[in-house]
């Protein structure tokens, strides 16, 4: 960092010294007093580079801090969204043997058997409509934990058959479209940590509910079906990546007599951490100024 302080430093003694050159026309006052100058210029950089390391060892350069204040308003704002903004579709893709069945026992033989069988007619025939609602954010020291409730407003495609409880065969299958309800809590949880290579990795899991209860009640092939379908497969990963916190900016500064000086400026060694309140961004500012800020 010192040589990058002595080059800017020089950078502004050159255009004072251009400035003071332009005016002096040959005059020999005027060249002593630049002579003085550059004297004083010379022992100025001295101190600045001796005293930088002190300078640069307090703190860092940079430190930013995101508070989690602001998300808490973001979820009462997305609670208040019209449904149509806050809602996820649902497609069953396999179908279940069976979703309900029931024994009896003849009393003229003594066995039992079945007598009613129910199950989802087609593999997608099951879809519905998963709406969000009543957000709330709780802060961890290692995320967020997102809790809202989960309105399961649905339809499938119910099949059912019967027969009688000592003897007969099954009755032709009956297949009606039957409404589907559920209201579940949901736990979403956003978990920040620091990666390798100056990175910021993000993961947002479901971690509630493992399954979904959802609830249906018809009548078909002759019996009053109340039931309830287990959804399963819900938790899981839902997004992750990671976002770099290494990044740089270049430009260049025009000199009066219309030179360009190319400069860059670059995070170094960022570190992450996060607490109750939010999360924070500590990394040193390198800037160069000169030749050697091209092609890095």
């Amino acid at each position: 960092m010192k040589r990058y302080i002595t080059m800017g430093v020089s950078i502004a003694v050159l255009l004072f010294l251009a400035g003071c050159q332009s005016l002096a026309g040959g005059n020999a006052g005027l060249e002593r007093e630049i002579a003085q100058i550059e004297t004083r210029v010379s022992n100025l950089e001295s101190d600045i580079v001796q005293s930088t390391p002190d300078i640069s060892a307090s703190t860092a350069a940079l430190r930013t801090k995101m508070k989690y204040r602001p998300l808490a308003s973001w979820a009462e704002r997305f609670s208040a969204m019209p449904s149509a903004n806050r809602t996820l579709r649902f497609q069953q893709t396999r179908k279940r043997r069976s979703i309900h069945r029931r024994r009896e026992r003849c009393r003229l033989t003594g066995r039992e058997r079945d007598t009613e069988n129910a199950f989802i007619h087609e593999n997608d025939s099951t879809r519905a409509a998963l709406v969000l609602k009543n957000f709330t954010v709780t802060s961890r020291n290692d995320g967020l934990i997102l809790t809202g409730r989960l309105d399961f407003d649905g339809r499938t495609q119910v099949a059912g058959t019967a027969r009688n409880k000592c003897f007969g065969g099954w009755s032709p299958t009956v297949s009606i479209g039957v409404p589907v309800q559920a209201d579940e809590t949901v736990k979403f949880k956003l978990t920040l940590s620091q990666a390798e290579q100056g990175s910021l990795r993000y993961n947002m899991d479901n971690i509630a509910p493992e399954t979904i209860g959802a609830r249906l009640s018809t009548r078909v092939a002759g019996f009053n079906l109340r039931t309830t379908m287990r959804i399963k497969g819900m938790l899981g990963r839902l997004v992750s990546g990671e976002v770099p916190l290494l990044f740089g900016n270049t430009g260049e500064i025009m000199l009066p007599n219309g030179e360009p000086v190319p400069y860059r400026i670059s995070t170094t060694n960022p570190q992450f951490s996060s607490d109750m309140t939010g999360v924070e961004l500590v990394s040193d500012v390198e800037i160069i100024v000169g030749d050697s800020a091209v092609g890095r």
